[in-house]
């Protein structure tokens, strides 16, 4: 566990374990002098539950978050697709971090994304990433442990490919803690064999394909688990369904 991680960890921990202690701490405060007994059980509930409390934070933070991530080039539908499989599966959806970052900057600052807006792009989707999969922990929680998968509209390896596709291979590398719960994350890579749609930031019309084949490279070298989608849109919903059920049989829908 690296620092990052390590700290994270931790900070759910004193959460957790606050609210449990609090509630066992009022017990003594509930009962003072009525009945020692119950100063006695709380100690000893104290003592018992600080395992399994533990162990209880080791399951929702690896076991009940199966992560989707669509991947590749510019407008080849990962979105739209990312929408509807969240809508279906119940699921939790982060959006993707680089399109909003680089909208803002062209609206504020009418500039596209340089070398300079790495940090906070790698920062942004780290962040967007912890906050989808802490939402579907609490939605598995909820829900007795059933698992709730995150759906995620690109992801930062993502990002990996861009920065080497625009800035080189020097322009540095993605911090360590992404390739935690690597048994968890499967992926869609998307085939752009849709109607390319300009807007303010695609700027790659002519090569998707390319584009497509650096982001299937990209999987292999890392030897992630995914499976090419392609097609009209119900294709895709039944090409992703097919893939996400094996893997993840009692996935609620």
């Amino acid at each position: 566990m690296d620092a990052l991680d390590h700290c994270g960890y931790h900070h759910r921990t004193a959460l957790r374990l606050s609210w449990t202690w609090n509630a066992f701490d009022s017990i003594s405060y509930i009962y003072p002098t009525r009945d020692s007994r119950f100063t006695g059980l709380a100690k000893d509930l104290k003592f018992i539950a600080t395992p399994l409390i533990h162990c209880f934070i080791a399951i929702s933070d690896q076991i009940l978050s199966p992560q989707i991530v669509l991947f590749g080039p510019e407008c080849s539908g990962k979105s739209t697709l990312a929408k509807a499989l969240t809508e279906h599966y119940s699921g939790v959806l982060v959006p993707e971090y680089l399109r909003t970052y680089a909208q803002d900057i062209w609206d504020t600052q009418k500039r596209v994304v340089a070398q300079q807006d790495i940090r906070s792009l790698i920062e942004g989707q780290l962040s967007a990433q912890q906050e989808g999969l802490e939402a579907a922990q609490k939605k598995a929680i909820s829900s007795l442990f059933r698992p709730c998968p995150v759906f995620l509209d690109t992801n930062i390896h993502q990002l990996a490919v861009y920065f080497r596709y625009y800035f080189g291979s020097n322009w540095g590398q993605i911090p360590p803690l992404t390739d935690k719960s690597k048994a968890q994350t499967v992926y869609l890579l998307m085939q752009p064999d849709i109607p390319w749609q300009a807007d303010d930031l695609r700027d790659q019309p002519l090569e998707r394909d390319a584009l497509f084949s650096i982001f299937k490279a990209d999987l292999i070298q890392r030897k992630a688990h995914f499976i090419e989608i392609n097609g009209a849109h119900n294709q895709r919903m039944d090409q992703a369904c097919k893939f996400i059920n094996k893997i993840w049989p009692n996935l609620h829908v």
